[in-house]
């Protein structure tokens, strides 16, 4: 049989392969777009979203760097992957009949997929964009935790102060090296008044590999100033008991290749010179600008 009467035989078949190539390509995309741009509920869905965003958009960096190269690629592969499969199989794709038909129903499924996964995640953001949540002003849950210094940091001991607390690992990559970017442009800002009017307390949840060694290190590495920062932690009942206290949800830590990562919630609280918890930021998705505004006027207030 000749190329030619092979090539008008396969013309006859229902594509299958390449119509089965093409969705399994844009499902994926579309998954991968929604468990990052979508807020989801529930830890095992946001452990899935926060290492989606690290590992594969790149969204873990707070100057936002590596997340253009990371958006660009995970834009274009569905694209790429699609083009290749239509230039090869474009004859039994756009031949005609069922084929042609079934071909233009997958792309149309896969446009409004794609602006599902858009419209849901900027409502998500909308609805859930978690600016400031302005508390009422209780006292702030009191901890005792050792600090990088090898000495006990209790927060009741900074009042007076206006107080940024947070919670990360050193060993994260996901939201925790954001949280503290945004917390290195308070440091910026308020830079004449840190260590005196203003404290930034960093709170390790990691118990078995942060000791103060390593939370020295880290904060070294990141530029944070001594006079304004705590890096802080403690056993795990110790821990389990502060972060029930604050309210902050975690999941079980879990071993991915060399790396453990312990889901949390992104949290940043601010606690006023009476040592209550004034203002709570939830998520990475409000401007720095907001924070910045917040801590102002706490430290505006006698």
């Amino acid at each position: 049989m000749s190329a030619a009467a092979v090539r008008t035989a396969g013309e006859g078949r229902f594509p299958v392969l390449p119509l089965s190539i093409l969705a399994a390509v844009w499902m994926v995309a579309l998954l991968v777009w929604a468990l990052a741009t979508v807020d989801l509920d529930g830890v095992f869905l946001e452990d899935a979203a926060r290492d989606v965003r690290a590992y594969c958009f790149g969204w873990d960096r707070p100057d936002r760097g590596a997340a253009i190269g990371g958006t660009l690629v995970m834009a274009g592969v569905p694209v790429v992957l699609s083009s290749v499969t239509i230039l090869v199989w474009r004859r039994e794709l756009l031949g005609g009949g069922r084929a042609r038909g079934a071909f233009l129903a997958l792309a149309g499924l896969a446009l409004a997929g794609a602006g599902g996964v858009a419209l849901a995640g900027a409502s998500g953001r909308a609805r859930g964009a978690p600016v400031a949540v302005a508390l009422e002003r209780k006292p702030a849950p009191d901890c005792a935790l050792a600090d990088a210094r090898g000495t006990t940091f209790r927060l009741s001991e900074a009042r007076g102060k206006v107080v940024c607390l947070t919670f990360f690992y050193t060993s994260c990559h996901s939201t925790c090296p954001e949280q503290l970017g945004k917390l290195l442009v308070v440091q910026d800002a308020f830079r004449e008044g840190l260590g005196e009017d203003l404290l930034i307390v960093a709170v390790s949840i990691d118990p078995v590999r942060d000791d103060r060694f390593a939370l020295g290190a880290y904060g070294a590495r990141l530029g944070c100033d001594p006079a304004g920062w705590r890096f802080v932690g403690g056993d795990r009942e110790t821990l389990d008991g502060v972060l029930d206290r604050w309210g902050v949800v975690r999941s079980v830590p879990k071993t991915i290749g060399p790396t453990t990562q312990i889901g949390h919630e992104a949290l940043i609280a601010l606690v006023d010179r009476s040592g209550n918890r004034a203002f709570d930021f939830r998520g990475t998705s409000w401007s720095d600008s907001f924070l910045l505004e917040k801590v102002a006027a706490l430290l505006d207030e006698e």
